[in-house]
């Protein structure tokens, strides 16, 4: 179903917006240079590794 909006054009559907804020928030996720996840280490001197 489209929303349909006077004056502004037509909007995508609701999941199609939200699919396309998840897919752009996952592209700017890879690019901080982070690795994701948790990690344990035994000393500070293992850290600064």
């Amino acid at each position: 179903m489209k929303m349909k909006v006077i004056g502004g054009g037509n909007l995508p559907s609701q999941w199609e917006r939200f699919d396309r804020l998840q897919r752009t928030a996952d592209k700017l996720g890879a690019l901080s240079g982070y690795a994701r996840g948790v990690f344990r280490f035994t000393s500070f001197e293992a850290f600064e590794e």
